[in-house]
């Protein structure tokens, strides 16, 4: 595995969880699963294990892991851009199904192609895009939370 795929194991239950403690303890759960797809199935490229490995490891997790309760404050030891905000997130996690806002995460975040997500999850093409717009959809209905910042220009006069 290496550094880059571990990354992203993390940027995947860094959204997925919003939770830094679960994000550290799930990676390297994940991190581990993922060597062991490694060996176990040859066949599989980088990104369909990386599917697997978070899928396996979140599942088995939501038995022990309180929804929307973080532990800790989201970003003491991130390093994000400033002004970055995750509210929109936040409420869309409220409004969506954990399968719909995973769909998000590994295509639009991760950039995990169709072809990939399909074969790991075994899905058709159609499912999987028909889930992944149904999620578009939820997020992008919660952009009316975005404040909008209008300037005032007076004419001269």
């Amino acid at each position: 595995m290496t550094t880059l795929e571990a990354k992203r194991v993390s940027l995947f239950f860094f959204f997925a969880t919003q939770d830094e403690l679960l994000t550290y303890e799930l990676s390297v759960a994940a991190c581990d699963r993922f060597q062991k797809l490694e060996k176990r199935f040859k066949n599989l490229n980088s990104d369909q294990r990386l599917v697997l490995a978070t899928q396996q490891i979140i599942l088995a997790s939501y038995k022990t892991m309180q929804r929307h309760q973080s532990l800790q404050p989201m970003g003491s030891h991130w390093i994000y851009p400033q002004g970055v905000d995750f509210s929109i997130w936040k409420e869309f996690q409220k409004l969506a199904s954990p399968a719909e806002y995973h769909f998000l995460i590994w295509s639009q975040i991760l950039k995990i192609s169709d072809s990939d997500l399909a074969t790991s999850l075994l899905l058709t093409h159609g499912t999987l895009r028909y889930r992944l717009s149904i999620a578009l959809q939820k997020i992008g209905s919660l952009s009316r939370l975005i404040p909008k910042k209008f300037e005032i220009i007076k004419d001269p006069e």
